[in-house]
């Protein structure tokens, strides 16, 4: 255990940037005389959050696919020999083989590993988390089920607040989300796109420095999330209720079989809601939903060289826009829907023990909706907006001596469509002149196509990797971007201590949501004020310095710094509460900052960690895109110089979670988050706190602070209990019961601004889990 806990500090921690890191373990266990077992298996670590436990088949082999680099505790058990307890390491993306050779009960067990593939290092990037689903306790679900933000959430700095998805390090509009191999680089967070369900990821890993150089266009962060299931024979599966406040009700069901070398995996999700968006106003005023999520995967080796695999999912979300207090007053309502369709094919062949190919092709179909009833204030707004893409990737891994090479190429032809009219209702709140109604239709391709190599290699306690991407973008403008990584680690084994730092440079390109119509010629006719200039891609410089090490074997401590400097830095701009965004950027900005993690893996029964982060982020003038009408664009255009704070500058968060384990059936946890507030836009004046008294309550006006011109701080206790109803062999029940703010304070998110919307984090409320697996 003492040298599985050392390997964990060192692999994890190794800022290996090159490359996704992610294997295979093909496993054989056998009696004395090479004969096949039947046995139950578990894999786990500490470090990546990860506990696996699977069965082999009657001839005694295992596939275990999609595990993070780094070493595991294995342990075979079988009945009439003895358990086998080791430590295993995943070190390359080339299968690995292993025989473990059980002997008879009460003698001593031995193993013999052959490894068919040759150990590499791992590679592992600065600052990445491994999440495992199945781990995250202390929080309440405010999505129907648990959702994906609601894994994301769980991530110290992570927060959906639901319209967007906030990260310290950048916009939301530059998170990408990475889904079993296929980057999506819309907007992910629920109001823009349906939502998968935590329920059907298998693995979800966030890089946020010493991003893989296969990855780019999106930045902010890179949200890798797998949906794959080990594929061992026969029927098993899982079936999960769940329910809570607001009206919240949640259905899941997932069924796999494998036979031969085939696996086929099916399953459906459906939800419902009354409080799906965190809304402008403390009553919670036109926020149902529905949610429904249907996939399919089919996998098949056709040899130990060749896999295929083919992915279908269809995703639904219908809700209403929440209202802001007049909105509410004068009977608006607003519906939404968002329809999404994606098919993905794998291929990977095996070429020799140093060479693997892979290639995956994606399509996918997005359609989004809105519409609004003729009560609604200040405009009546409908929209019908949707793309068409076609996604092609290759990659091709190699290893040689200390070196693993990675490169290939990606294309991306996304077909846009838009269509947006209004209708105004209150002419007071535009300038005079301004036309009644609108309407704009336009199409256009989304031409990206990019190409990496990367390489990592091992030098004793030395590790290095350096990678370089070429990226190509044409929308509204045409761009092109060579793009270096590098970082380098040193492992000082006397102090159990790992320095790292890394460099990325970043070309990302804008978000695509309604990107036509705010570079339109034709909004021109709304207002001479309109403000109207293509959004270019953002460059960006990161780099960051940390190190992680370990105290008496016990305990994990991470501590990182960071700076990140782009120029065209994107955001975004919401039209009047529709749910209607549009990208912006600013001329520049900087963001700098630290973070510490202090992770408690295993003590007795106690398990947890405590994070705190510090940032500061400005953001400087002018701002270029967007659709500014009014007051909203005289102010945008008269401001062509100086500097604010980014709408993700919150100085210190505060995040930490304590478990304890009071049998082997029931556990407990509690947790809790501190925000210091978000900055806000909104004059110190008394027609403004007037105006926003109006619009928002007396209650949400209070939670600002107006002098220092930010959101009071915020403050969560969260708690979680556990237990197994019932447990044999592969089959269980569980149930979990989860309270978010507990202390049931009022927390402000967001405060309306020129830039931002308004969103009130949850009161108290509970949620109850029941999970049945076969």
């Amino acid at each position: 255990m003492r040298r599985l806990i050392h390997l964990g500090i060192v692999l994890l921690a190794l800022p290996l940037f090159a490359q996704s890191n992610a294997g295979e373990l093909r496993l054989k266990v056998a009696d004395p005389h090479n004969l096949g077992v039947k046995a139950s298996i578990t894999l786990s670590s500490d470090a990546a959050q990860l506990h696996r436990s699977l069965v082999t088949d009657d001839a005694g082999y295992l596939t275990a696919r999609n595990l993070p680099f780094g070493p595991y505790q294995l342990r075979v058990e079988s009945d009439g020999f003895s358990p086998f307890t080791g430590i295993i390491e995943i070190r390359s993306a080339l299968p690995t083989e292993y025989l473990v050779k059980l002997s008879i009960a009460a003698m001593s067990t031995a193993v013999d590993v052959t490894a068919e593939s040759p150990l590499l290092d791992p590679n592992r990037t600065t600052s990445s988390n491994r999440i495992d689903p199945q781990a995250i306790t202390g929080r309440a679900a405010s999505l129907p089920g648990r959702s994906l933000p609601d894994l994301v959430n769980s991530q110290p700095g992570w927060v959906f607040e639901g319209s967007a998805t906030l990260h310290p390090r950048g916009s939301e509009y530059q998170t990408q989300f990475v889904v079993d191999g296929v980057p999506l680089t819309d907007n992910r967070s629920p109001s823009s796109s349906p939502d998968i369900e935590a329920d059907d990821v298998g693995s979800l890993t966030i890089y946020t420095a010493g991003i893989p150089a296969e990855y780019g266009r999106k930045m902010g962060g890179v949200v890798e999330v797998d949906t794959s299931k080990d594929d061992h024979p026969g029927v098993h599966g899982q079936a999960v209720i769940s329910g809570g406040s607001f009206g919240t009700a949640n259905a899941h069901l997932l069924a796999q079989y494998g036979w031969g070398k085939n696996a086929l995996a099916v399953n459906g999700d459906a939800a419902l809601t009354d409080r799906y968006l965190n809304p402008p106003v403390l009553e919670n005023y036109t926020n149902t939903a529905t949610t429904t999520d249907f996939a399919a995967r089919y996998d098949r080796d056709f040899s130990n060289h060749d896999r295929f695999g083919i992915t279908l999912r269809r995703e639904f979300s219908k809700f209403l826009v929440p209202n802001e207090q007049l909105q509410q007053d004068a009977g608006q309502i607003q519906h939404r829907d968002d329809f999404e369709t994606i098919g993905i094919a794998s291929y990977q062949h095996i070429f020799s023990e140093h060479l693997l190919a892979d290639l995956r092709l994606m399509m996918r179909s997005d359609t989004v909706g809105l519409n609004s009833n003729p009560q609604s204030t200040p405009i009546l707004a409908f929209q019908d907006r949707g793309f068409g893409e076609e996604y092609l990737k290759g990659t091709a891994s190699y290893h040689r001596g200390r070196h693993e090479y990675k490169a290939g190429f990606e294309g991306d032809f996304t077909h846009l469509r838009e269509n947006f009219s209004d209708i105004i209702t209150d002419p007071a709140q535009f300038d005079p002149g301004t036309p009644d109604s609108f309407q704009f239709a336009g199409r256009r391709l989304d031409l990206e196509q990019s190409a990496f190599v990367q390489d990592l290699v091992r030098l004793g306690k030395w590790t290095v990797s350096a990678g370089l991407r070429w990226d190509h973008y044409q929308l509204l403008v045409n761009q092109n971007a060579v793009s270096p990584r590098l970082g380098i680690a040193r492992y000082f084994s006397s102090a159990n201590v790992v320095l790292h730092a890394s460099y990325d440079r970043a070309f990302q390109t804008p978000a695509f949501e309604n990107i036509l119509l705010a570079s339109s010629p034709t909004i021109v006719s709304l207002n001479p004020n309109v403000l109207r200039l293509p959004v270019k891609p953002s460059l960006g410089n990161y780099y960051e310095l940390g190190l992680t090490k370990s105290f008496a074997d016990k305990l994990k401590l991470d501590v990182n710094a960071f700076r990140r400097d782009s120029d065209n830095y994107a955001d975004d701009d919401l039209l009047l509460n529709t749910a209607v965004s549009f990208p912006i950027s600013f001329r520049r900005a900087s963001i700098y900052g630290a973070e510490g993690k202090l992770e408690l893996p295993h003590w007795r029964r106690f398990s947890g960690f405590m994070s705190y982060s510090y940032i500061v982020g400005s953001v400087y003038l002018p701002v270029t895109g967007g659709l500014f009408l009014g007051s909203d664009a005289t102010n945008a255009l008269n401001q062509t110089s100086g500097r604010f704070w980014d709408s993700q500058d919150q100085r210190n968060t505060l995040h930490g979670r304590l478990r304890y384990q009071l049998n082997s059936r029931a556990w407990i946890a509690l947790g809790g988050e501190y925000g210091s507030g978000l900055p806000t836009e909104v004059d110190n004046t008394p027609q403004e706190i007037a105006d926003a008294i109006a619009q928002y309550g007396q209650a949400i006006v209070n939670r600002v602070d107006f002098a220092r011109g930010r959101v009071k701080p915020s403050l969560s206790i969260d708690a979680s209990a556990g237990v197994d109803l019932w447990k044999h062999d592969q089959m269980a029940t569980r149930l979990q019961a989860d309270v978010q703010n507990l202390n049931n304070r009022l927390n402000l998110i967001n405060f309306a601004g020129l830039f931002s919307g308004n969103a009130v984090a949850p009161p108290r409320s509970y949620s109850l889990r029941l999970q049945a697996t076969f």
